[in-house]
């Protein structure tokens, strides 16, 4: 029997009346208090010590706002700490719009395809600069080549090689722009990609004025969300105007939208009189120093494989009949000197002028100077 006193844990059940804990019928129990002290809530220290006190409200915390690009100083800083991720080391950044550009026929198509190789096959460099792909995926779109011009071009690249079977699924081609976009959007989302390619930018902007700021950043928007959405690189293969007398980037055919919203810049140029040589010059790079742009990479193209791969060959200016490479203090060096100082005479700007002969600034800079008086006496000459 329950004295008046007593304290016990029982369960109420409509069916049985109120049972004492220890019957098998009762799962969950709380405290239930008899007697006269019920009344009052006057309950031994014991007692009470069973009680389940809760603990006090906590203070709600401030909801965390979830925008998609949008970003705290906190969060901006430990960015900035971190080091800008690449695809492609100094040439393609990852999550950025870039550019590669050149003169027609000069093997822009070529060299895209042979890095698009380099990463599904999980190569880890090309043309010497580290490759960092995740995904070995990469989606092109081509208006320029049909699927036998591909077909043959990736079994000249492959050189006798084989892709394994995922490889060969990994790597993807469009040729075909109707409904581009949203079948674009249907393929980054049934798969990853670490890099799309589309060539060229031209074709892509249907006809309009490829010259007009509003058309053409309309354009690049939507690669931009694509990059948000998808995180991915865009590679966008665009065409030089013929002009020598300026910078390279202001050689791009179009808006100087082009230039602003790109985040790299890559320009692949032939070399007079070597069919072999092509120089690939990062003329704008928001990621790279000032010392890292604008000095040529050289590199050896090889016909029969239709590839690239970096030379360590050093370049001077030939003889007017082309046939053997000069020495340093040679003809060839003053025949480059000449036109150093001859474009410098015309006012073309240092860094032009280096682009122009394939020289760092400073060298410019320092033949200019060593030149001043020879040039201005006649001494040095006319180019040949």
């Amino acid at each position: 029997m329950i004295g008046t006193n007593s304290f016990t844990m029982i369960r109420r059940f409509p069916e049985f009346g109120v049972i004492p804990m220890d019957s098998p019928l009762v799962n969950n129990t709380f405290p239930v208090y008899l007697g006269k002290e019920v009344d009052n809530r006057k309950i031994s220290k014991v007692e009470k010590g069973r009680e389940q006190v809760s603990s006090p409200p906590s203070k709600p915390k401030t909801p965390e706002i979830q925008i998609e690009g949008r970003h705290t100083a906190d969060q901006l800083i430990a960015f900035g700490k971190q080091e800008r991720p690449f695809l492609m080391e100094k040439l393609l950044p990852k999550n950025a719009i870039c550019f590669l550009a050149g003169e027609g026929d000069v093997g822009k198509s070529l060299f895209y395809l042979n890095l698009s190789l380099a990463i599904v096959s999980g190569k880890d460099e090309f043309i010497g600069l580290k490759l960092n792909a995740q995904h070995k995926r990469v989606l092109i779109v081509s208006t320029e080549d049909d699927k036998y011009i591909f077909g043959m071009r990736i079994i000249m690249q492959l050189s006798g090689e084989s892709l394994s079977s995922a490889a060969e699924k990994n790597l993807v081609v469009y040729m075909d722009k109707r409904n581009i976009y949203e079948n674009l959007a249907k393929e980054l989302k049934a798969r990853k990609y670490d890099l799309l390619i589309i060539d060229s930018f031209g074709d892509f902007v249907d006809g309009r004025d490829i010259n007009s700021s509003s058309i053409v950043r309309s354009f690049l928007d939507r690669f931009k969300e694509m990059i948000i959405d998808y995180d991915i690189s865009v590679l966008l293969v665009h065409h030089l105007g013929k002009g020598r007398h300026t910078s390279l980037k202001n050689r791009l055919l179009g808006s100087v939208g082009i230039v602003d919203d790109a985040r790299n810049l890559s320009v692949l140029e032939k070399v007079p009189d070597r069919y072999d040589i092509r120089k690939l010059t990062i003329s704008k790079a928001n990621y790279l120093s000032e010392g890292e742009k604008n000095i040529p990479m050289i590199l050896k193209f090889h016909e029969q494989s239709l590839t690239y791969s970096r030379s360590d060959e050093i370049l001077n200016f030939k003889s007017s009949s082309g046939s053997e490479k000069q020495k340093p203090g040679r003809k060839g060096d003053k025949v480059r000197d000449a036109k150093i100082m001859r474009l410098a005479s015309e006012g073309m700007k240092l860094k032009d002028i280096a682009e122009e002969v394939g020289l760092h600034k400073s060298s410019v800079s320092r033949i200019i100077k060593q030149n001043k008086i020879k040039f201005n006496t006649g001494e040095l000459g006319p180019e040949p």
